[in-house]
């Protein structure tokens, strides 16, 4: 799917960076500079190490509506940048105190959207996706859903994980894969990439890579789907994830399809 080819006005970009801290300038102008030349509509930071005190100096320097789920100046952090402009009505938005978790819900061309950025913890923490990370989508009730962010787990070892020696956070991956089918999500570059191996994350050192980064969305949000993609960081051993979304567009792709069990039970 690509959006390369006759763009559409009402095409909007979800852009998601592990930044490993954007505390401190010079390193803040410096990736906020490279993240903008890419356009984002809503940008999603993770790790941000932000002090909670200058959460408003980063307001003024972005030059748009930002929001913060900061932790310390030390570690993790979450921030949601909005692009100067943007047609988005912002309905509601939470956070939690440990700067793991950031959530937006707002309206755009009528539907309403769920956004939650996420920085799932380094050790394996199966409480945090089955308590933590999904329950807005029955409180919010959305029209669609994102999940987005730097999950610390890989969803399929053998695809995702590169020199990995040992399986990491296995108890937190069953999980979140339960609750993935539970809310009818889709890993979306999985989806229309199905063997590919590409990583978002590398250990130079070791030549160990792992595709951490990823977006979850809804089943019924992919036909509008139209462009995902992954492509090099800054400043940073993360890569840059994307979406775009067109809503003014169908793209009809293979299908979601349940089983009815009631068709197999014996009479």
């Amino acid at each position: 799917m690509s959006s390369k080819k006759g763009q559409s006005a009402s095409k909007i970009r979800f852009l998601s960076f592990n930044a490993n801290s954007i505390g401190k300038n010079p390193k803040r102008n410096q990736v906020l500079a490279f993240l903008k030349k890419k356009n984002p509509d809503f940008l999603v930071i993770l790790d941000t190490r932000i002090c909670p005190t200058i959460e408003d100096v980063i307001r003024e320097e972005w030059g748009g509506n930002c929001f913060f789920s900061s932790f310390s100046s030390q570690s993790r952090g979450v921030a949601i940048f909005l692009k100067k402009g943007i047609s988005a009505v912002i309905l509601d938005q939470k956070t939690d105190s440990n700067g793991n978790l950031l959530a937006l819900l707002f309206e755009y061309e009528k539907k309403k959207i769920l956004l939650r950025g996420i920085y799932g913890p380094n050790e394996d923490s199966p409480l945090f996706y089955e308590n933590d990370v999904f329950e807005l989508i029955e409180t919010w009730e959305p029209d669609f859903s994102i999940f987005v962010g730097d999950y610390n787990v890989t969803l399929n070892p053998e695809l995702d994980n590169k020199n990995y020696v040992r399986d990491n956070n296995p108890q937190a991956r069953l999980v979140l894969k339960n609750k993935i089918n539970e809310h009818e999500l889709v890993d979306i570059w999985r989806e229309l990439n199905p063997l590919k191996k590409t990583y978002t994350w590398k250990k130079y050192k070791e030549n160990k890579r792992g595709r951490l980064d990823y977006f979850l969305v809804s089943a019924s949000l992919v036909p509008y789907v139209q462009e995902v993609d992954i492509c090099s960081g800054a400043f940073s051993d993360h890569s840059v994830i994307s979406v775009d979304i067109d809503f003014t567009r169908f793209v009809r792709g293979r299908g979601f399809w349940k089983l009815n069990t009631s068709l197999t039970r014996l009479h």
